[in-house]
């Protein structure tokens, strides 16, 4: 009796059984909107960049930040299958392994970038602060986990009612929903410790904040050092209500431009599905994927 193999469909290239359905022509399309902007801001950092035999590189620090870039703003989270994408609609590109260092050794221009343009187009009349749980593993994994094990720890995420192992993202954005600054900290890292290295990179004389930052002496510090006021609801038990009702309500409408930012970081850039394994390497996918955000923001590319 003969056996045959259970048949599964007729076999397609790689390049086209992957999750990004775009056409070539738009992706070269958006890779050339990225470069354009990315050639004109670069130049003025590319002196910083040192490094040695610059003269013998193949392609530009301006090419491998836009390929990472459209990457980032397609949702990919496997470097072998960006890399296999642009090999079959972009054209040639160095080896994956020279690519993805390359990737982390330019993190450094992804952070000036996305402070340069954000200057550029402006920012709102105060900011918002709040942190995102970025989990590197299932909850039954964390006791053998090996992933990060100096670096990241477990966390409560008071949202979802359950710990997990990995880091916390703090964030600031502004009004108008531009990312001003960010600290990346173990999960077991409370909100109030932090919150003084996210306002101070970028300080705004107003901010909004949730519950997991009240904390008096936070505030006083704030305002006599930076002064920044840090505004945060009062509990319902609380004896000193600092706040009017009508200014808690509005409090909790404005606080939605920073959950709608998190969302679409989640949704279309998948931030939390990095898959690093160094923290260079986790540091350039955040950049990465915050300047493809604030590129789809000013309106370079779109879907």
């Amino acid at each position: 009796m003969k056996v045959t193999k259970p048949h599964f469909g007729r076999r397609i290239p790689v390049q086209r059984h992957l999750h990004c359905t775009q056409k070539p022509q738009s992706l070269q399309n958006q890779f050339l909107a990225i470069l354009q902007v990315v050639q004109r801001e670069l130049h003025a950092f590319s002196p910083f960049l040192q490094r040695k035999n610059r003269h013998l590189l193949h392609q530009s620090d301006a090419h491998i930040v836009s390929l990472h870039l459209l990457g980032k703003w397609l949702g990919f989270t496997s470097e072998r299958a960006w890399h296999r994408l642009v090999q079959g609609n972009l054209g040639s590109i160095v080896e994956r392994s020279r690519y993805n260092r390359r990737g982390r050794d330019l993190r450094y221009a992804l952070k000036w970038l996305r402070k340069r343009l954000t200057s550029q187009h402006g920012s709102g009349a105060y900011s918002i602060i709040d942190s995102l749980p970025l989990s590197l593993c299932h909850p039954i994994r964390i006791r053998r986990v090996r992933c990060f094990r100096q670096q990241a720890d477990v966390g409560y995420c008071a949202s979802k009612q359950s710990h997990y192992y990995g880091f916390k993202l703090h964030m600031q954005v502004d009004s108008l929903g531009w990312i001003q600054s960010y600290v990346l900290s173990a999960a077991s890292i409370h909100d109030v410790q932090v919150a003084e290295d996210v306002l101070r990179q970028a300080p705004f004389p107003l901010v909004l904040g949730d519950k997991g930052y009240l904390s008096e002496p936070l505030h006083v510090h704030l305002e006599q050092a930076l002064g920044i006021v840090l505004c945060v609801p009062t509990r319902s038990n609380s004896k000193k209500q600092r706040w009017t009702p009508a200014f808690t309500r509005w409090m909790g409408r404005k606080r939605k431009q920073i959950e709608t930012v998190f969302s679409l970081l989640i949704r279309r850039f998948a931030l939390t599905s990095i898959r690093s394994r160094s923290l260079s390497g986790l540091e350039g996918h955040i950049d990465g994927i915050l300047l493809a955000y604030t590129l789809w923001k000013i309106g370079v590319i779109s879907d």
